[in-house]
């Protein structure tokens, strides 16, 4: 047991050499990613945490939205699925949150998930993706069908390794009651282009009318031009992007983040 940045208890697997010494250092992970995961989310929020890992955004946000919001989270591996249950229940938040041991995708039924006990983060259903000879079988699941047919969120967190393309058609219908979600998402666009048309891919996040900023690792945001999805497709490396509907109260805290 360690404890993260601003004293929560917490868990890890000491197996994983990834995520694992980062938090036993500092208590602190993707230190880019999380301020603007967290800024985005309220008290009382309602958020999707899928590829939740050891927990480590789970008790963060859970922690930010309090007992009057909710915590889905998903997370295929059985051993991080066990650590994320153990942290969201020595921080008390059992309570508002749920631990999905699924992997989210467009059709039910089972599949493998590849990984190294090492590099726990890296665990995927997708071979081109995933690190590791390790194998299990995992069940896959259409959100649409798991959570209760009024489930909408108000922050969505996308981390699974290149599967969101097969996780959003899964959770079309969430996705559209979830208009005015802010969403922060892992794109990989050559993953993602295996998986069909990258624009329409990105158009089931973005609905149309969500801007897109880079989340870069300095901790600051660059516009992202989500019309020229030939340049986004196109890039060699994974990123993380914020996308925010056009009228969301958070675009203020986004534009104070701008570079420059």
């Amino acid at each position: 047991m360690t404890q993260l940045a601003h004293g929560e208890p917490f868990f890890v697997d000491t197996r994983d050499t990834g995520i694992t010494p980062w938090i036993i250092l500092g208590g602190t992970w993707e230190t880019f990613v999380d301020p603007i995961l967290c800024g985005v989310t309220r008290l009382g929020d309602r958020v999707l945490d899928a590829g939740a890992n050891q927990g480590y955004y789970a008790v963060k946000l859970g922690r930010i939205v309090g007992p009057g919001g909710h915590l889905a989270t998903f997370e295929p591996n059985p051993a991080m699925a066990d650590v994320l249950r153990a942290n969201l229940a020595i921080n008390a938040l059992e309570g508002h949150s749920m631990v999905y041991q699924q992997a989210l995708g467009a059709e039910a039924g089972l599949a493998t998930l590849r990984f190294d006990p090492a590099f726990a983060g890296s665990a995927s259903l997708s071979d081109a993706m995933a690190r590791g000879e390790e194998r299990i079988k995992v069940e896959v699941v259409r959100g649409d069908d798991v959570l209760s047919a009024d489930t909408a969120f108000d922050v969505m967190k996308f981390d699974i390794e290149g599967f969101e393309p097969q996780a959003a058609l899964g959770l079309a219908a969430v996705l559209g009651r979830s208009a005015g979600a802010a969403i922060v998402i892992e794109i990989t666009p050559k993953e993602w282009r295996n998986c069909g048309n990258f624009a329409e891919i990105l158009e089931r996040f973005t609905w149309g009318h969500r801007v897109g900023f880079e989340i870069c690792h300095d901790g600051l945001l660059e516009r992202l031009d989500l019309t020229d999805t030939g340049a986004l497709a196109g890039r060699a490396e994974a990123f993380y992007a914020l996308l925010l509907p056009q009228d969301h109260w958070a675009m203020d805290f986004a534009r104070s983040k701008l570079r420059g």
